[in-house]
């Protein structure tokens, strides 16, 4: 995992548009051997989080690179949670 807030037992991933295969500009029947290991990874990680009681959250690269602000207020909202806990 990327991130980890320990106060509100989030995790945090960040995933690359090409090698997680953003399904916002990927086809997920037609996708590379190494997009389609990272999506079988993702979700084992993801259940496993889940699992044993983590919160989760993704941001997407297309978002962080295109859409910094929106970003930036879903982070600083998870970051007050932290800080509230």
């Amino acid at each position: 995992f990327d991130f980890l807030l320990h106060k509100s037992n989030m995790l945090i991933e960040t995933h690359g548009t090409f090698l997680h295969a953003d399904p916002r500009f990927y086809d997920h029947n037609k996708l590379r051997v190494v997009q389609t290991s990272n999506l079988a990874n993702d979700m084992r990680k993801e259940v496993a989080a889940k699992a044993a009681g983590f919160q989760f959250q993704v941001f997407w690269e297309h978002d962080i690179l295109n859409n910094a602000d929106q970003v930036k207020s879903e982070l600083l909202t998870l970051f007050a949670m932290e800080e509230l806990s």
